[in-house]
This record gives C-alpha cells, sequence and structure tokens, in this order.
C-alpha cells in the first residue's frame, strides 16, 4: 500500500475511535439511570432533601451502634455528590467500643435497610488500663473512624 492509503486508513480509524469515544459519557449517563431506576425504595435512604437524609443517616447510625453497645462520638456530614438521579449522601462517623461493638455494627450495616457502604475505616486501641488484685489489665476498647454512606434518588436531577 501506498503511504497516501496508509494515511486514509488511519485518518479514518481515528474518525471511528472518535465518534466511538463521543458516546462514552452519554452512553454511562443512560446506564446509570437506568441502574438507579432498578433500585428498590427501601434500600435508598429517606428524605425530601439532603439535609434530611444526612439527619436520618446520622440517626440511623446512631441507633445501630448504640444497639450494639458502641458509643458514639461525633458524626460529620461529607460532601454529596450526584450519579445520574441518584444522590450519594455520606457521613465521617467516630465512635468507641469494643471488638464485638465492631463486628455486629458492621454486620447491622451490612445486612440491613437501607444500603449503607463503608469505607475509609480507622481503627485504633484506646490506651486505658484497670488496676486488679495481681497487676493491671487492658480494656480492650477501640477507637474508630469510618465514612458511611448510602443513596437517594433525586427527582429533580431526572
Amino acid at each position: 500500500k501506498s503511504y497516501t492509503q496508509k494515511s486514509e486508513e488511519l485518518l479514518f480509524r481515528l474518525d471511528r475511535y472518535r465518534q466511538t469515544a463521543a458516546l462514552e459519557v452519554p452512553l454511562k449517563t443512560h446506564l446509570s439511570q437506568l441502574t438507579s431506576e432498578q433500585i428498590p425504595e427501601d434500600d435508598l435512604l429517606a428524605g425530601e432533601s439532603t439535609a434530611i437524609a444526612s439527619a436520618n443517616l446520622q440517626e440511623l447510625f446512631k441507633q445501630r451502634v448504640e444497639q450494639t453497645g458502641g458509643d458514639l462520638e461525633s458524626t460529620q456530614v461529607l460532601a454529596e455528590s450526584y450519579t445520574g438521579n441518584m444522590e450519594k449522601i455520606g457521613i465521617r462517623v467516630r465512635f468507641n467500643g469494643t471488638i464485638e461493638a465492631l463486628q455486629k455494627t458492621l454486620h447491622n450495616l451490612e445486612f440491613n435497610k437501607p444500603l449503607l457502604f463503608v469505607d475509609n475505616v480507622e481503627i485504633s486501641t484506646i490506651r486505658t488500663r484497670r488496676r486488679v488484685k495481681r497487676g493491671t489489665v487492658s480494656t480492650g476498647n477501640l477507637r474508630v473512624a469510618m465514612d458511611i454512606s448510602g443513596f437517594r434518588r433525586n427527582g429533580d436531577l431526572q
């Protein structure tokens, strides 16, 4: 083949690749919308607004930690993000508890509704000791920080 034919063929391929690449964003957006429409309502966070859904998420996490014997120290609302008509709502939480309380809290988050996601987990021991008749014993408490997030359907973004 001549150089002209090869360059024309390469230009044709390049043009096809550009057309295909231009379809990526609209197709991903459409896929996201189709996926979000198939999520049952009880898997999503409740709330008419971002603020209400964030408050509901904080209260839900507080209940789940307290049910397992943990002690909630603080919650902080994280910036929301959007994918199609779904809004991701997250909080940063800090709580103290035993390894059993942590295990039960994570189990509660995984096996109950709404669907919640755990990220950025940080676990450290709390260095406290108790005196007993024959020396000191570590209490085994943990300080846990993690991000908890869930989704809510946002009809305004459709």
